[in-house]
């Protein structure tokens, strides 16, 4: 386990403000309330999912595609132009693990030090136990909901593991948060994170990045040499200090050049510029381009790459937001009943069919549904009936209701073998008669043949 060194300079307190300011996030956002329910609910038991003024079906499962596209474009277009400032500035491994060290400076103050007595580390293993389970709380809030799962916790007792599923993953969660974030740590950014194999292929000699300045630097010192010393003339700058070592959380020399296991946490920028500060000198170990530090040229945001990622990220938010311009707040999904077989009995030829209505709205409505041929007139003899239970429909709001519809049609004369005709189905929003949606189906006339009688 690698414990940095403490360092607290002018990009240190930054990060820190930005890692405050989305640990805030992550902990309010289940507390808050929408229209009576939560802000963000990912309700994976009822297959749906809850943002602030809209509510994603199962039948809507592109909406999540497409965000999941515009994720990757945008980790690939920040990449190209920021490296892999993510990491280090707003990954939640980065910001856990520095919120774990932080807890256990405060109880333990010689954390990470040789001198650190047995009983100082147990009260920091419980307390990253205890912070453990407050993270996981929170975390399986956006799927349980946080008001959701205190009131089962007030009221339900001991019994509560024999009626709710959540608690045993609130308990496994936190032993693999505490693993994680208090035992593997920064080991995760080095050997699982595809995130660092990826970084590879999406930087190019413009991408910002972290790096050492050699042309300055090098040759290293060896000893320490006084300003004004002669053997200052045979050295670069680089006083060979190895505070950049020590306060990097993957352990990796910054001086080596550009890293798979570097997070751009910029412990090394802040730590060199102290040391270069001693020395009134500019650091080696800064924010700037590959192509800066080795041609002195400044580095390029607007290239091939850059646009090309651009290009597409805004195809598909506009695809995105077009859809969701666009989105209807009905749904209608119609299935022939597979146990009734269509029959005509007394001329009337009868379907059967499963229909599950959705209201997709905020607010409650009442749906009417009416069905019509598409074709096949000369086979009946008037119109086709949908009989239901109710029409309207009474659906609440984000109410999916199934409903059992049978269509009848009277056959014409002289009517027989079997026929399937398009039919079409129209759900109609009775507070809102503009608002419709349409799906088909299939209509079978199945009409014996005439029994010639002896």
């Amino acid at each position: 386990m690698i414990v940095a060194r403490k360092i607290l300079g002018d990009l240190g307190r930054l990060r820190g403000r930005v890692r405050v300011a989305l640990l805030v996030i992550y902990l309010v956002i289940p507390w808050l309330t929408w229209n009576g329910r939560p802000f963000v609910l990912l309700d994976i038991a009822h297959r749906k999912f809850y943002f602030p003024g809209a509510v994603f079906w199962p039948q809507e499962f592109y909406y999540l595609l497409l965000v999941v596209m515009s994720l990757g474009l945008s980790l690939f277009l920040f990449t190209s132009l920021f490296g892999r400032m993510w990491c280090g500035w707003a990954c939640p491994q980065t910001v856990y693990t520095e919120l774990f060290d932080t807890v256990a400076r405060i109880v333990s103050p010689r954390f990470g030090k040789a001198s650190q007595k047995n009983w100082e580390k147990i009260v920091v293993v419980t307390a990253w136990v205890l912070l453990s389970a407050f993270l996981t709380f929170h975390f399986i809030s956006y799927f349980v909901g946080a008001r959701t799962m205190l009131s089962e916790l007030a009221s339900a007792g001991p019994q509560l593991l024999s009626e709710s599923v959540w608690p045993y993953f609130w308990i496994a969660i936190t032993g693999l948060f505490y693993f994680d974030l208090g035992i593997f740590r920064h080991n995760f950014c080095v050997y699982l994170c595809p995130y660092a194999r990826f970084q590879s292929v999406m930087l190019d000699r413009d991408s910002l990045v972290i790096a050492y300045d050699s042309h300055r630097g090098d040759p290293k010192r060896t000893r320490k040499i006084k300003p004004g010393d002669p053997a200052e003339k045979e050295f670069g700058d680089c006083t060979g200090c190895l505070k950049c070592v020590q306060v990097c959380p993957t352990g990796i020399d910054i001086r080596n050049g550009l890293q798979v296991a570097c997070i751009n946490c910029a412990h090394c920028v802040d730590a060199c510029r102290e040391e270069m500060a001693s020395y009134e000198k500019e650091t080696l170990v800064g924010y700037s381009s590959l192509r800066f530090f080795e041609e002195r040229k400044e580095h390029r945001f607007v290239r091939p790459r850059t646009l090309i990622y651009g290009t597409a990220l805004t195809a598909v938010v506009a695809v995105f937001g077009i859809l969701l311009g666009n989105r209807l707040p009905l749904n209608l999904s119609v299935i022939r009943d597979r146990t009734v077989l269509p029959f005509v009995l007394n001329n009337q030829a009868q379907n059967v069919y499963e229909v599950d209505v959705a209201n997709m709205r905020e607010v409650s409505d009442a749906l009417e549904l009416e069905a019509e041929l598409l074709e096949g007139q000369e086979l009946v003899a008037g119109s086709i009936e949908a009989r239901l239970g109710e029409n309207p429909i009474s659906v609440q709001a984000n109410e999916l209701r199934p409903v059992r519809v049978i269509v009848q049609a009277p056959v014409a004369e002289n009517v027989v073998g079997r026929h399937n005709l398009r039919i079409r189905f129209k759900l109609r929003s009775e507070s809102d008669p503009d608002l419709y949606v349409e799906r088909e189906s299939l209509f079978t006339i199945d009409a014996p043949e005439a029994t010639p009688q002896s």
